[in-house]
């Protein structure tokens, strides 16, 4: 946070309320939350957040947004109830501590050679079902393009970002494994962002367009789409375009090419 200020930037990011029940007043108290509409509420509050760096102690100030969803409590609810039937099955299980801390660990009590079920574990995480926290450093949260919704509907979108970095590990193998000159590296990083920059464009096209495409299938529709050039004969042969390819296409007025041809006519079209 501490550097993200001093670089002259705002953050909104996500805050851990469990636990903090002694330290921000009314986290799970419905009545003091404005419910924006029947199933969510939300609540804005001023936030101190203290820093110690290089032996100086630092102090932030953040707008604590809070809110409620009845979706998220279900959700929530869902979660928990997975966790205590995997709890409740460590404790028909002999096994030594270490190879119970899985899953449901966190709803079980360990006391002399016994194990049982930590009700006041389950309870106080029943109380917090549906609630969420969102820290932000946007001070002055009534201007009308950064309120609540707005740092909600920014915050959204992290997701979002997730999938970026995993397109760029999986799809694109951004882990340059086999380069160790700084050079190459920073040359790898810099394709794999282009190809990202390229694929997000695409399906922001094709979704303003009225064609949403995920980004798996963007990138195996073209992946997938073969040409082959014989140059003793001046010939090309390309293989059938899936649908999902023809959609690209049409989207960015591209012109379907012949199945065979002369290489000559379409090298400048490649």
């Amino acid at each position: 946070m501490l550097a993200i200020k001093e670089a002259g930037y705002d953050y909104i990011m996500a805050y851990k309320i469990k636990g903090k029940e002694n330290k921000i007043e009314g986290i799970y108290d419905l009545e003091t939350y404005k419910m924006m509409y029947e199933e969510f509420g939300v609540k804005k509050q001023d936030h101190k957040e203290f820093f110690k760096s290089n032996n100086t102690f630092y102090e932030i100030d953040n707008k604590l947004i809070l809110t409620f969803s009845r979706k998220r409590q279900k959700k929530d609810k869902k979660d928990r109830e997975r966790l205590i039937k995997k709890a409740e099955k460590s404790l028909n299980l002999s096994a030594i501590k270490s190879e119970m801390k899985r899953g449901g660990k966190k709803y079980l009590k360990f006391a002399a050679n016994e194990v049982e079920l930590d009700h006041q574990a389950i309870l106080k995480d029943e109380a917090a079902d549906g609630f969420y926290g969102i820290l932000t450093s946007h001070e002055d949260m009534n201007e009308e393009d950064m309120n609540e919704k707005e740092i909600i509907k920014q915050y959204s979108k992290l997701w979002k970002i997730e999938e970026s970095f995993r397109v760029m590990k999986t799809n694109f193998e951004l882990r340059p494994i086999f380069l160790s000159a700084e050079k190459t590296i920073k040359g790898h990083f810099l394709i794999c962002f282009l190809a990202l920059i390229i694929q997000r464009y695409l399906e922001f096209v094709l979704d303003c367009c009225g064609y949403p495409m995920p980004t798996n299938k963007i990138i195996d529709a073209i992946k997938n789409q073969k040409l082959s050039i014989i140059p003793e004969i001046n010939t090309y042969i390309k293989t059938e375009e899936s649908e999902d390819f023809k959609t690209i296409l049409k989207v960015f007025g591209i012109k379907l090419i012949e199945t065979i041809g002369k290489y000559e006519d379409i090298k400048f079209t490649i």
